[in-house]
């Protein structure tokens, strides 16, 4: 902290560069982490740059720290997934990150623009000095370090944050803290700590792991706006937009918000059941389930949840993915990606002594539909898919255990005699490491994925099988997984990216192949 926030004043790119950046950043991921308050942010945005540089040093350093780090997540999806930026102005914008990395013996562009942000955090006293830009800009903070592979260290600052969130009391219900309150604030904080539960929650399932968010008195209806609210919703924007010469974000339509809280509950009631029923019982090596009876009722109660949650995001329309609005549509598929993942895990969990064993249908079916979110994400916006890697995991995971059970069917439908010795849902022994992916061996991520139990399984039509009764799959729906890891090899395949990422997607593609390779079924 030597040089205070003049060094981290010197990594900023210019102001035609922070829009680009900003801009990208509202559109392709503040819909899946809607936690700012647009007008606001826009406002101090602006006030920012309209600043000389001998003020900028004196601006809140947490405020600061949510600016870069908004720009380096952004730039993971603009170098090398979209070009938009003049070529020039972004040549300019690395040499003054390589010239600044020199100075300080940093790794260059979004790398130093986020340990530029961790430092204006650390001047800012971020562990006893606590707002809501605080939380904002860590939450953004863990989002980036998971897409830059650094789960360990992404662990760490979940837990941080949490317990910041804590101290802000964003765990608990805004009508008894805040009452007070307008809506707008009130619902800003259960946005926030929706997405500080979900963070913690998907990396405390992927590392088998407690949660450290499950103290809250937070109810779903705390997630609440109506139409009477669209007056002081126009005003509060009003009251920021008259003191801004430009503005380059729109302001964000009044259905479009109440959509962020329609979606940030939805994850929130997925996040809260799999913290509950899923996390503690993995990080403990208990099954998920203790009996059939458990099982078929926690299927049931989450196929419920799903069915109850604020219109659009129960749809089972397979087509939800693809409308004009594509900001509902990266929430939607959010949604499922997030919801049947889990999903998978519990159809597929065993426990030999309670009598359960593996639901094959069911899980190639939640599987399935993880992949399908997956692919509309390939199919509605290219190339962003490789800047989100949880939705990449949770698709490799969901093809990785399609693949192993089609190699078990085609094991069973082998004829008397010639059948293979061996688990049927055991993963491949000699495939290559993924540990540049996730530090994990094939064979950990294979049993995480299946004989352990990383926005899936739409609420069952009338005609489905109850889960309770394990039928066999129809040849229709093996057709139809076999088709979905060859598309899934086929993505990983042509996918491109950073140096670390190639080696992650080549792991991924051998492993996946390795097994794919097995299978038998046409």
């Amino acid at each position: 902290m030597k040089g205070g926030l003049k060094e981290v004043i010197d990594v900023l790119p210019n102001r035609q560069q922070a829009d680009v950046l900003m801009t990208k950043y509202f559109d392709i991921i503040d819909p899946l982490y809607p936690v700012l308050d647009r007008a606001e942010l826009m406002a101090g945005y602006e006030h920012f740059w309209s600043l000389p540089d001998s003020q900028k040093i004196h601006v809140d350093g947490a405020v600061l720290a949510l600016h870069l780090v908004m720009y380096a997540t952004t730039t993971q999806f603009i170098r090398p997934y979209h070009p938009s930026m003049d070529p020039k102005t972004t040549a300019e914008f690395y040499s003054k990150a390589d010239q600044a990395s020199a100075r300080h013996k940093r790794f260059t562009n979004e790398v130093l623009i986020v340990s530029a942000a961790h430092q204006a955090l650390r001047i800012s006293s971020y562990w006893n000095h606590i707002t809501m830009s605080t939380v904002q800009a860590m939450v953004m903070t863990f989002h980036f370090l998971i897409n830059d592979n650094h789960t360990p260290d992404g662990w760490v600052f979940s837990g941080i944050t949490t317990r910041q969130a804590h101290v802000l009391q964003l765990n608990r219900d805004p009508a008894i803290v805040i009452p007070e309150a307008s809506t707008t604030e009130k619902q800003l904080r259960c946005l926030l700590w929706s997405l500080v539960v979900c963070q913690d929650t998907g990396i405390a399932l992927f590392l088998k792991l407690p949660p450290a968010s499950d103290h809250s008195d937070i109810k779903p209806e705390s997630f609440s706006v109506s139409i009477e609210d669209a007056p002081a919703y126009a005003q509060h924007h009003a009251n920021y937009n008259m003191h801004l010469d430009s503005f380059p974000v729109p302001a964000l339509t009044f259905d479009a918000y109440r959509a962020n809280i329609a979606f940030s509950k939805s994850l929130w009631q997925i996040a809260t059941f799999v913290q509950e029923n899923i996390c503690k019982p993995r990080s403990l090596n208990l099954p998920i389930v203790r009996s059939l009876e458990h099982k078929r009722t926690l299927i049931s109660t989450f196929r419920a949840l799903y069915r109850n949650f604020p219109e659009p995001f129960n749809s089972t329309n397979p087509n939800r993915f693809y409308g004009s609005d594509h900001r509902l549509a990266r929430q939607q598929i959010g949604v499922a990606s997030n919801f049947y993942h889990p999903m998978m895990l519990l159809t597929a969990d065993e426990n030999t002594a309670g009598g359960v064993s593996i639901d094959v249908s069911a899980t190639l079916e939640a599987a399935h539909e993880v992949l399908m979110s997956y692919f509309a994400m390939q199919d509605v916006f290219g190339d962003e898919v490789n800047g989100f890697w949880a939705y990449q995991h949770r698709s490799f995971e969901a093809a990785l255990t399609m693949a192993n059970l089609l190699v078990a069917e085609s094991r069973n439908l082998m004829p008397s005699g010639h059948s293979q010795s061996g688990s049927p849902l055991a993963g491949p022994t000699s495939s290559p490491n993924i540990g540049a992916a996730s530090g994990l061996t094939t064979g950990a991520l294979v049993n995480r994925a299946i004989s352990q139990s990383p926005r899936s399984m739409l609420p069952p039509p009338a005609s489905s099988t109850p889960s309770n009764t394990n039928i066999q799959p129809t040849p229709w729906l093996l057709a139809t997984v076999k088709e979905d890891v060859r598309r899934m090899l086929e993505i990983i395949q042509r996918s491109s990216g950073y140096f670390e990422f190639q080696t992650m997607q080549e792991n991924r593609l051998d492993a996946l192949r390795s097994v794919y390779e097995k299978i038998t079924i046409i």
